[in-house]
């Protein structure tokens, strides 16, 4: 591949294309028709596959891989049959980024398309590859276009009469096959590290049920395990409220274990007869009592170290003289410990847990303090490699779409075919 340098280019919505590419509108692609029929309650496990327009923008990309949900025989005469090279627009969203959003059908078994669904029929189009249209229809020519014609405000909608109206550049079929090939490899990869991620995410889940229930030992070690009150574990810091709250860093735990993160203290407005906010230090377990039962638990680290945050989180420090602190978290974030929680938990409007019930609650952990901390080990190393999978699926998805854009606008040309 090489960066387009010439300036055999043409004029495009305020960018350049290729002079050898044409523009043309999705109408001169193929026959557009829409789906029909299926409803939510009609849809089961078996049958025959069948898509509804949700399904375009939330669970498909590109190119329908496999289908979720299928009809039965008794609805196939009502339901829109659709072929090998259709392409799919969801004719109504939530938002102006979910309509118009496209899939490509390449399978050969019968399938149907739902209501609200726009169908583009290319079968007799020979001059185009599908699955890059697809590509195409995701690029900030198509974007732009689909949000000026996208119409509603709590449920969007488009036409089809405004989706053939959309114009997209098409380069020469060699290089739509070999552009659609390219990110189709990526998609693949994307693929592929997703269904590892999974994999991991459903061992972690398995691991932390067994090592932190004495189901399962590490390294054979023969400790016992007894239950203790989770006061006996940690302390609660003595509480000291800053002055002026608009000094510091203001901090707050994301739901579902997923750490710290700052929150702008422009839009809390800080008030001496307000609420209290006080100093938080590394190694502090930080629980917001309030979402404790969603996850709200994470442990403060040398980044956010010295950041305050409101009395509504509460601040734990773990004994550990006694205990591995590293095991206390994911003890706290295992949701068997969150269901111990809820049954603490009151309050007329949003609930939450006391300080002093929090502290009552009892735990079952092992005596031996070696045993936490190689349990702990084991989860760590099993965290790490979920975190390196996450970025490594993070690093192609980024490098997809940076290429995608490109390539899409004729930026980087396939010299394979290009002089």
């Amino acid at each position: 591949m090489r960066k387009n340098k010439s300036k055999n280019t043409k004029k495009f919505y305020n960018s350049e294309i290729p002079a050898d590419w044409e523009i043309k509108s999705l109408s001169e692609l193929g026959e557009f028709s829409k789906g029909q029929g299926i409803r939510k309650d009609q849809i089961q496990n078996y049958g025959f596959p069948c898509i509804t327009y949700g399904e375009i923008y939330t669970t498909h990309n590109f190119v329908i891989k496999e289908f979720k949900s299928f009809i039965p025989v008794n609805l196939i005469e009502t339901s829109k049959l659709i072929k090998k090279g259709d392409i799919l627009f969801a004719g109504s969203g939530e938002t102006l980024n979910d309509i118009g959003k496209a899939v490509v059908y390449m399978g050969e078994e019968e399938a149907f398309a739902g209501g609200d669904i726009i169908i583009l029929r290319t079968e007799s189009n020979k001059f185009i590859n599908p699955v890059f249209v697809s590509y195409m229809l995701e690029s900030d020519f198509a974007k732009r276009q689909r949000y000026i014609y996208g119409q509603g405000i709590s449920v969007v909608h488009i036409y089809k009469s405004e989706l053939s109206k959309i114009k997209i550049p098409i380069p020469p079929l060699p290089e739509q096959n070999t552009i659609a090939k390219i990110l189709g490899l990526f998609d693949k990869l994307i693929e592929l590290y997703s269904k590892l991620l999974e994999q991991k995410q459903l061992r972690k889940k398995w691991l932390i049920s067994q090592l932190l229930s004495d189901k399962k030992k590490v390294k054979n070690i023969k400790s016992n395990w007894s239950e203790v009150y989770l006061s006996s574990v940690v302390k609660i810091p003595i509480k000291e409220p800053v002055g002026n709250p608009s000094k510091f860093k203001l901090i707050s735990v994301k739901l579902h274990s997923k750490g710290l993160d700052y929150q702008d203290s422009k839009t809390i407005l800080f008030s001496p007869k307000g609420r209290p906010y006080y100093i938080r230090y590394k190694d502090e377990i930080l629980i917001g009592r309030q979402n404790i039962q969603n996850g709200g638990i994470a442990i403060v680290n040398e980044e956010f170290n010295g950041s305050i945050c409101s009395n509504a989180i509460t601040s734990l420090i773990v004994n550990e003289s006694k205990f591995n602190k590293n095991f206390i978290l994911y003890y706290l974030i295992n949701p068997s410990f969150y269901k111990k929680v809820e049954r603490k938990m009151n309050g007329t409007g949003q609930k939450e847990i006391s300080e002093i019930e929090l502290l009552k609650i009892k735990i079952y952990i092992p005596e031996s303090i070696e045993e936490q901390e190689l349990i702990s080990k084991v989860i760590d190393k099993c965290e790490k490699s979920l975190i390196l999978t996450k970025q490594i699926l993070t690093n192609y998805g980024n490098h997809k779409m940076a290429l995608m854009q490109q390539l899409l606008a004729g930026k980087i040309r396939i010299k394979n075919f290009i002089n």
